[in-house]
């Protein structure tokens, strides 16, 4: 019938093949017959009347050229082409094209040209073609806010898909969207996982939601493919996929740890002197660019590359039950085995003492035996923050904290909750100690390091020559070292060179001496010990921004002291067991040891060096975050399995059709105009742009 169709009609008629429904036959008007009528019309003079049927044949025209194309409604628009204003454009007839082109008066109206046209085609043909713009706008609204009414409003004006349609490629990117690589060649996947609360409104305060939210991290990344066909699939075939296995634990409450805490082996001399953290301290009065901006700019060196972040299932109970730790482990089992991959697990502090007691009483031939146990790298630090506090507290710092924060504030930077804050401040203060040692030492006033310029000498008058000679010798020594961070900052000398810089050395030199002079002094002990303090917090960032696995250890090593003094008897004891494992992981498991060895025990988000993020800091940025932002789960989507299930594993083709948009549009979505200014401004250079990073 369609060839017969075909051979008589010729090019005026067109079949639609629509999946999974009868063809459409249209009969349409070519160019040729669309112009001979418009000429045969033309008996008037009336120039409104010629005008409206010049409008009206073009309308003819244009109409005739998009039911000629062919679209297919059998797979959904790619992020590739919706990324793509080429592409979005190429999707228009010329005639449109032509019409929209000379419509709009704006020099650059590509992508207004494509959008505009890919609604008037979508209102031509609504049953035979999905516009990628429209489908694009649709789920990232739907995406970002997850609100029916904002999808409904924009399809009624023609601007968007409708909220059925978004639903629709919804369930089927859950279904078919697990593209991840088969073979891990090269990569290292690790998973983590942690307590997802939501605190459900309901009229008896029963039905909240308390579960374990998995993630995995495949490092280095790789770019989604998956190409999602249109098919009609129901709730019920996600509940499938998106579920998890429980497995009940029958445990003897009268076991325990049979782990025997044996001697760790002694520190070497440790990492070498931190020689960016000691220029930025003595300059920081007059650079005012803190060590980690100062870092981020100027280090470099070889890393994994950036991390895939896949969503996996929840399970839906509480996150402290044995049984709920006991499936997760499995389930982690199984996915590494999967990929033929060994499985490495996180857990923050409560969970991993759990879970190394259950592996602990597991039979020898148990899979479990095999999992590489780790302890969240950024709890750790937030313990180890909380030990500053209370070792410190009574000494003044809070008071001194005050003088910046807020009283509340400084409250929870003492536990160790506010953690960005806590670290800013207590960079802050160890900037100011360092600056009041050297005015101390070298006998100068506190405007020296402030403006350290060799021609304002009106204070050298009253003073003594060998005080005048010391000073003048400081100046030009800060007058040196400011030299070389200018250098370094614009990359014309190699972080390197500091290691031989005899002003830096001498500067270590003297507050070394200073520190030896003033030991006897309690008060200043105190301070020296909370700067030692400080300089093992930086370390320890250091070695998770770096991915450096050796520093890890031997900083964690350092802070069990601190553990104990603080009464975190807690995290000292699995940090403890934590070395022990970890020191023998050479010998238990020698691959985990060189992945680990080789700066895969952190995950990167952005392609940078200094971008490591500790695996457990990931879950919470990534996951936590999503569910609990505009968007997520605890924003009016349900917790249900089938809404659990759906949200979670279409995430990963809803984050692609949001970048893609965001990569069309160069609309970014954040909340910060200041993170806004200081990260996607491309003006600026020189200490503008370091001070917005500082």
């Amino acid at each position: 019938m369609k060839s017969k169709i075909k051979t008589h009609f010729g090019d005026e008629a067109f079949i639609t093949d629509v999946c999974g429904k009868p063809n459409v036959v249209t009969l349409r008007k070519t160019a040729s017959v669309l112009l001979q009528e418009f000429h045969q019309s033309q008996k008037t003079s009336d120039p409104e009347t010629e005008k409206r049927d010049i409008i009206k044949t073009a309308a003819k025209l244009i109409k005739s050229d998009i039911k000629s194309m062919e679209f297919s409604r059998a797979v959904y628009p790619s992020p590739a082409t919706i990324a793509s204003c080429e592409e979005n454009i190429a999707y228009l007839p010329d005639s449109l094209k032509q019409l929209l082109g000379g419509i709009f008066s704006e020099k650059d109206c590509d992508l207004k040209v494509a959008a505009i046209g890919q609604s008037i085609m979508q209102a031509t043909r609504p049953r035979s073609l999905i516009a990628p713009l429209q489908l694009g706008l649709g789920v990232q609204m739907h995406h970002h806010f997850g609100s029916k009414f904002l999808l409904d409003t924009l399809y009624q004006l023609g601007f968007s898909s409708s909220y059925k349609e978004v639903q629709k490629h919804g369930v089927n990117s859950a279904l078919q969207g697990d593209d991840s690589p088969q073979d891990l060649e090269g990569r290292c996947i690790q998973h983590v996982a942690d307590n997802v609360d939501h605190n459900i409104r309901t009229l008896d305060g029963h039905g909240t939601f308390h579960g374990m939210g998995i993630i995995a991290g495949i490092t280095p990344g790789y770019n989604h493919k998956t190409i999602v066909q249109r098919l009609n699939v129901s709730l019920d075939d996600i509940k499938q996929i998106g579920k998890i296995d429980l497995h009940q634990y029958n445990f003897d409450r009268t076991s325990k740890l049979s782990l025997k805490f044996e001697s760790l082996a002694a520190q070497q001399s440790g990492a070498l002197p931190d020689n960016i953290s000691l220029l930025c301290s003595t300059l920081w009065p007059k650079k005012r660019i803190g060590w980690s901006a100062m870092c981020n700019l100027v280090q470099d060196g070889a890393y994994p590359g950036k991390s895939t972040i896949v969503f996996l299932p929840m399970i839906d109970l509480e996150p402290g039950n044995l049984s709920c730790i006991f499936s997760t482990m499995k389930f982690v089992c199984n996915e590494a085995f999967k990929y033929r991959a060994n499985p490495m697990l996180t857990f923050d502090q409560p969970l991993y003492w759990k879970a190394l007691t259950i592996i602990d009483n597991e039979p020898k031939d148990s899979d479990l035996k095999s999992i590489v146990l780790r302890l969240g790298g950024f709890h750790l630090e937030m313990s180890f923050l909380g030990s500053i506090g209370n070792i410190m507290s009574g000494s003044g710092l809070a008071e001194l904290m005050e003088t910046v924060y807020a009283p509340n504030a400084v409250t929870h930077m003492f536990t160790g909750k506010a953690v960005a804050r806590a670290v800013r401040g207590h960079f802050l203060i160890y900037n100011a100690l360092t600056s009041l040692l050297l005015c101390e030492h070298f006998h100068v006033s506190s405007t020296v390091l402030k403006d350290h310029d060799t021609e304002n000498v009106e204070h050298l008058s009253s003073l003594e020559d060998s005080e005048i000679h010391n000073e003048n010798t400081f100046i030009q020594d800060l007058n040196k070292l400011s030299y070389i961070f200018d250098e370094i900052l614009e990359r014309h000398l190699p972080v390197d060179t500091l290691d031989q810089n005899e002003v830096l050395r001498k500067i270590r030199d003297s507050i070394s001496t200073f520190r030896k002079s003033h030991i006897e002094n309690r008060t200043a002990r105190l301070w020296f010990l909370y700067m030692d303090m400080v300089d093992l917090l930086r370390n320890f960032i250091k070695a998770e921004r770096t991915g450096n696995w050796t520093l890890h250890l031997q900083t964690i090593q350092k802070m069990l002291p601190y553990f104990a003094a603080a009464g975190h008897n807690l995290y000292l004891k699995s940090a403890y067991v934590y070395l022990q494992q970890m020191h023998g992981l050479s010998r238990t498991n020698p691959a985990i040891n060189e992945a680990l060895m080789s700066g895969f025990h952190v995950m990167r988000r952005s392609d940078r060096f200094w971008s490591g993020l500790s695996s457990d800091l990931i879950i919470e940025q990534v996951l936590m975050r999503c569910i609990k932002t505009t968007g997520g789960l605890t924003r009016g989507r349900g917790m249900t399995d089938a809404q659990r299930s759906l949200w979670i594993l279409s995430m990963p083709q809803c984050i692609q059709m949001n970048e893609a948009m965001q990569q069309v549009t160069g609309v970014n979505f954040e909340t910060s105009e200041q993170h806004t200014r200081n990260v996607h401004s491309k003006e600026g250079t020189g200490y503008q742009r370091h001070n917005n990073l500082s």
